[in-house]
């Protein structure tokens, strides 16, 4: 068995055993992150091997527990009142054991009062937790745009990426949340910004389905035929999912029809495979081949 194959096969084991025997979602980001160093050409001196990756202490804000800490119980309730109160005792920035803050629990519960308190009072807007989400990337996620329009009006950074490379725009994008496109793009953002898998915003669009948000990318200057790392465009996205609507869309703004990914198919193969009968109709009806 050649080194690759040794390697990749640690790497399956390794997550099996995540998923399994580790429940503790800060732990499992520590360790990945530790074994990531064990394959780079300097690795971290501080981690001799797998047995110091697996009994070392979690890089993390011991001792705040979001289930009963004040200000993260306000903050996630939204009771004005009682974040005011929790804050004359504690930092606005504290961060639970998986990174978050306070601020990211107001922006995940769409509590936009709590949130004016909290930058008010000098919570740091652009704090990123375990996963590189920042507390503007959780109002994209969880369409709480009045909260994303306001963090955006006070200086949050809108170009921020989380470990998956994606952005605010991406997961906006993913979401079908039109308003906050349109803010983000308003500050200039990257419409084509890639993730670690060379996905764009459109392509999420196209997966999901959103047909007007990627009515809304396209006329912001969105690449149609951009392709992934797997040479997938946002045509092969929605083919795969079966989403017609978006398919008319991107024929209808100049998509290649005949273009292959790695694997040398074509978007109406994807769409075969997943019998989405009138998806194939509608792209063999546009001359797509095989």
């Amino acid at each position: 068995m050649g080194k690759k194959s040794v390697i990749m096969l640690l790497v399956f084991i390794v997550l099996v055993f995540l998923g399994v025997y580790i429940s503790n979602e800060a732990r499992r980001w520590d360790i990945l992150w530790k074994l990531s160093n064990l394959f780079k050409e300097k690795p971290v001196p501080q981690h001799g091997g797998l047995k110091d990756i697996f009994n070392s202490p979690v890089p993390v804000r011991e001792g705040v527990d979001p289930v009963i800490d004040p200000l993260f119980v306000a903050a996630r309730s939204g009771i004005e009142s009682e974040v005011a109160a929790a804050l004359q005792q504690s930092s606005p920035n504290k961060q639970d054991k998986t990174g978050q803050t306070p601020l990211m629990y107001a922006a995940r519960g769409n509590k936009l009062g709590a949130a004016k308190l909290l930058v008010d009072n000098g919570a740091n807007l652009d704090i990123q937790d375990m996963k590189g989400y920042s507390a503007l990337m959780y109002s994209a996620e969880s369409a709480a745009d009045e909260i994303s329009g306001y963090l955006l009006t006070r200086g949050a950074n809108p170009d921020i990426r989380a470990l998956s490379g994606d952005t605010a725009l991406s997961i906006a994008a993913s979401g079908g949340r039109i308003a906050q496109l349109n803010d983000l793009l308003s500050r200039n953002v990257n419409v084509n910004t890639r993730n670690s898998s060379g996905m764009t915003p459109l392509m999420f669009a196209a997966m999901n389905g959103n047909t007007n948000a990627a009515n809304t990318l396209i006329r912001r200057g969105a690449q149609i035929n951009a392709a992934d790392n797997n040479g997938f465009t946002p045509l092969f996205f929605a083919a795969e999912y079966g989403n017609a609507s978006v398919i008319r869309l991107l024929l209808d703004a100049g998509a290649d029809i005949a273009v292959r990914d790695n694997r040398g198919l074509t978007a109406v193969s994807y769409a075969r495979r997943n019998n989405h009968t009138g998806v194939i109709d509608l792209l063999s009806a546009n001359g797509i081949p095989e």
